[in-house]
Order: C-alpha cells, then sequence, then structure tokens
C-alpha cells in the first residue's frame, strides 16, 4: 500500500487511466498529528511542507501496479522472467559486469549445492541495472567490489510494518490519508505511522521505526502493537479484522550515504526514496531544466521539491560574490552611471512566491497563479543570464575576465566547501 504520484505514469504512459491502471482511490484529504499517550493534537495543512501535501495523488496497491506496469512492458517486448531471482552476478574478461544469472534452484545455506539443484541461466546485456530495493544482495556485491562506498557517509535503514484491514463502513473514509508522529517511540527512537483508506472498506495501517534508535531494548514490532491501542487507533480498527500483513527495509540516509551509483557495466538503482533521487539530481545536474527532468521524471513531486531546494542552495553558494560585486557596481556607479542592485528582483520574486506556495493556506486557484509567476521568475532569471553574456565585452577585457572568473569560483569553492562538509 502507498500513496502515488502518477507524475511518472503521466510521462511514460499518458493514456494509463483509459488502460485500466489500478489507481483507483484519489487522496481527498490529508491529515497530520503528534500523538501523546492519551490523546493527540492535529496539526493544521498550512505549516506542512509540499511533500506531505497529497492533493492529485492516488492510494494505491504496489502489487497491483507492478503487476499492470508488468503487462505494458510486455506489450512493448520486454521479456519478464517472474518466480527467478538473480543470484550472482557475470562478469566479462575486463572486469565489468555483463549480466547475471537467473532461475538457480537448490542451493543449501552455504552456496553448496544440495540434491535438488537446478542450475540456472546466464542473462547478459549492454548493461545491467540492479533495482533489487534495501540492502539487495548483488547491490552488496557490487558496492564491494568497485568501493562504492568509499568517501560517503555509512548507509542508514529503517523498519516498516504494514497491516490491512477491514473496518466498520460507518468509520470508514475512502481518500483519507493520515501520518502521525510521536507517541509511542519518544525521544529515543525517529519515526512515524501511516493510515490510508482504500476502497472496499479497507485500510493500509503502517508503522516506521528508524533502526539507529538508542534503546537496545526496544522492539519496533511492539511499539506497533502500542501504537494500534492508542485511542484514536483502537476506536478505528474496534470491530474490524486483519486480513495481511508485511514488512521490509526502508532507506534512510540521505544523499550523504548513497553510494557511488554506477560502475563498469552496472548501475545501482536499488532502494532510492524521492528524497535521495532529488538530493542527487540537485547536487549533480547543472541546468535548472535538467535539475526539473531529473528530479520530477525520476522521483516525483517530493524529488522536484528537494532537487530545486538543493539547487538552490548551491545557487546561494555565490551570494558572497554577488554581494561583492555589486556593492563594487554601486560604489563606481556601474556602466554608465547605473546603480546595480544588491539583490536582482527575480531573487526576491522567486523566495516570496515560494514561501508563499509553501506555508500560506491558498487556496487551489491562487497556488495555480502564484506557481506559474514562480515558473515566469525562474525562466526569466535563466534568459536574464544568457542575455547578460556578451562576447565582444569579453574579448575586450582580455585576460582579465578569465583571472577574475577564476578568483570568483575559488572563493565560491572556499566558502562553499565547509557547508557541504557539514551538511
Amino acid at each position: 500500500g502507498a500513496v502515488l504520484d502518477p507524475c511518472g505514469l503521466d510521462a511514460l504512459i499518458p493514456d494509463w487511466k483509459e488502460k485500466g491502471a489500478p489507481l483507483n482511490v484519489p487522496v481527498k484529504d490529508d491529515n497530520f498529528y503528534m500523538l501523546g499517550e492519551a490523546g493527540d493534537v492535529r496539526i493544521p495543512n498550512f505549516p506542512m511542507p509540499p511533500l506531505m501535501n497529497n492533493h492529485g495523488n492516488y492510494i494505491v496497491s504496489m502489487g497491483n501496479v507492478c503487476r499492470w506496469m508488468a503487462e505494458q512492458a510486455e506489450e512493448l517486448g520486454v521479456e519478464i522472467f517472474p518466480g527467478m531471482a538473480c543470484s550472482e552476478l557475470v562478469y566479462g574478461e575486463n572486469g565489468e559486469v555483463k549480466g547475471v544469472v537467473a532461475g538457480e534452484f537448490g542451493k543449501e545455506a552455504d552456496g553448496s549445492h544440495g540434491p535438488n539443484y537446478e542450475p540456472g541461466m546466464e542473462l547478459h546485456g549492454k548493461y545491467v541495472f540492479i533495482a533489487e530495493g534495501v540492502r539487495g544482495s548483488l547491490a552488496k556485491q557490487v558496492i564491494a567490489k568497485y568501493d562504492l562506498q568509499k568517501g560517503h557517509c555509512p548507509q542508514k535503514f529503517g523498519i516498516g510494518m504494514k497491516e490491512i484491514w477491514e473496518i466498520d463502513p460507518a468509520k470508514h473514509k475512502e481518500g483519507s490519508v493520515t501520518h502521525t508522529m510521536g507517541w509511542p517511540l519518544g525521544s529515543n527512537a525517529g519515526g512515524g505511522s501511516f493510515i490510508y483508506h482504500i476502497e472496499n472498506n479497507q485500510v493500509y495501517v503502517g508503522f516506521v521505526v528508524h533502526l539507529n534508535y538508542k534503546n537496545p531494548h526496544l522492539f519496533p514490532y511492539m511499539e506497533f502493537q502500542r501504537f494500534k491501542h492508542h485511542p484514536m487507533v483502537a476506536e478505528l480498527l474496534e470491530g474490524g479484522k486483519r486480513v495481511a500483513y508485511g514488512a521490509r527495509a526502508i532507506t534512510e540516509g540521505g544523499y550523504q550515504s548513497m553510494p557511488k551509483m554506477v560502475a563498469p557495466g552496472v548501475a545501482l538503482l536499488a532502494g532510492l526514496d524521492p528524497v535521495q533521487v532529488g538530493a542527487w539530481a540537485g547536487a549533480s545536474t547543472h541546468e535548472v531544466g535538467q535539475v526539473v527532468v531529473a528530479g520530477g521524471l525520476a522521483g516525483g513531486g517530493t524529488a522536484l521539491s528537494v532537487a530545486v531546494l538543493v539547487k538552490l542552495g548551491r545557487v546561494l553558494l555565490l551570494a558572497p560574490v554577488v554581494a561583492v560585486l555589486g556593492w563594487q557596481a554601486r560604489r563606481g556607479g556601474g556602466e554608465q552611471g547605473e546603480r546595480a542592485p544588491l539583490v536582482p528582483g527575480f531573487v526576491v520574486a522567486f523566495v516570496l512566491l515560494a514561501v508563499a506556495r509553501t506555508w500560506l493556506p491558498l487556496p487551489d486557484l491562487l497556488l495555480t497563479v502564484a506557481g506559474g509567476a514562480q515558473d515566469l521568475a525562474l525562466a526569466v532569471a535563466m534568459a536574464a543570464l544568457g542575455c547578460a553574456l556578451r562576447p565582444r565585452v569579453l574579448g575586450a577585457v582580455g585576460g582579465r575576465g578569465l583571472a577574475l572568473a577564476a578568483c570568483s569560483t575559488l572563493l565560491v569553492v572556499l566558502l562553499g566547501a565547509p557547508v557541504v562538509l557539514a551538511a
């Protein structure tokens, strides 16, 4: 169960509704609560960041979505081998990854061949993409062999537990999304919960615990059971029936914990959450258009917001240089006596519109207008940067321009390095 942003489907399969994609329950309302042992406090929606706004998203079963996407892929000629795990990697003559072994059965726990052993088959490709999820066995082999974790912080993980309940129809609110934090975890463990109302009087009830908790005796599963006895949750589930349950690991380390994602012949796509995708896009791409495409299409609205924020942070590293140059221009009167502002107007407009869209309780119409104005300010900024470059002027100043550019770049590196290292 998940809340799915359909932007990826919009880009890949624009007619997904006509093709019967199992996105049947649009989100109708968002709720966020801070829990105490005996009660709860509802946090208003307007101060919540954009990533907690699920307007336009759908509550789905990811199992059903993946099965439907498999059908679409097979119609395009993609071969899918269900029921087969990839047990090992195949390497080429130069040490590159050139494929995997799939369909191997009957191995013992120590890796030896058991009495019912059946060999698998080698699948070769020009490039191998590993998307096993959290701590996949092949991904760990690639990370170790090519030392992809070197220079990065240790990875961090959480555990998520989920149950599907059938509840009293009188209590069911199809399309309702609820997230909580606080009790029962307290201050020694991070995490929270979610309750999603899907169709057929069912709800997804989930609980996430970060695995860096301080109390070594903490038992995540029992914390989940305690959570279900909170008055708000117990009242919802009373008289209901649990019909399914499961658990899985979750990646949580952030951008600084991501290993290098490529090696000879292989790319890791394993376990990237939208925040990590956005951080990667914002930090590794240059042009704003590339940031938007890489973040938005790969990770949805959350990734796009994070990518733009990271990109904006990179731009703000130039603030000292801009301030010095602006002061110098104002002191000297600027070109032909004009007085250059210390802060360009489009930057002020961009920041104010971003703050308004994030924190003010604006109606949908004004949000749309503000979003369009923010996009326009960004487009004007990019156009202004392009129009401001005059090669004839650069030719006239000669080597001084190159020297100043080199000095300003060095200054940005010296000022930005401590910030990046601290982050």
